[in-house]
């Protein structure tokens, strides 16, 4: 008997392998990751907002410092992938300037909850950033000696009013200004 076509089997088999290796080919791609782009002024808004907003709403401590806030909680970002994480992580956003006189608004993020140790990362947010403003009402909390000033106590506002400055001392330019809810 001469064979002219293949099986209905044949052709089975060969499409089930064929999805088999699309799947995990479309896995893989997935899984690698672009760097996380820089904000410029055109993405600001959107990317600074939804990144200070995870930030803020996965915080349990927030503390505002001379040129930025650090914030306790569990607003862990995968330092590789840069997908949210539910672990214990202090993040803290300052302002750092170069040499050359350019200044960056950085987020660092230590991971207190991995069994090897911290695990430190750091990202650039946003260039030219000169003061990262935090603004939020402190309400003293219920049941606990208001005396003791410790900030582990300290509650999360509701809203945290966030303004990016750029430009000098002298001349500030607000280019973000935007009140986050957290709860």
């Amino acid at each position: 008997m001469h064979r002219r076509a293949f099986t209905l089997i044949e052709m089975l088999v060969t499409s089930v392998l064929a999805a088999a290796v699309m799947i995990s080919v479309l896995g893989v791609t997935a899984s690698i990751r672009r760097p996380p782009p820089v904000a410029g002024d055109e993405n600001l808004t959107g990317g600074l907002a939804a990144l200070l907003e995870h930030d803020l709403v996965h915080a349990r401590h927030i503390m505002p410092t001379a040129d930025g806030m650090r914030l306790i909680g569990y607003g862990c970002l995968d330092p590789l992938t840069a997908r949210p994480e539910h672990r214990l992580t202090e993040v803290v956003y300052r302002i750092v300037n170069e040499a050359d006189g350019a200044s960056w608004l950085v987020r660092d993020q230590v991971i207190h909850d991995d069994r090897t140790g911290p695990i430190r990362s750091s990202a650039l947010v946003y260039r030219g950033a000169i003061k990262l403003n935090a603004d939020y009402d402190r309400v003293p909390p219920q049941g606990i000696d208001t005396e003791i000033p410790d900030p582990w106590f300290d509650p999360v506002p509701d809203r945290v009013g966030i303004q990016v400055l750029t430009g000098s001392e002298d001349e500030p330019t607000t280019v973000f200004d935007r009140l986050i809810r957290i709860r």
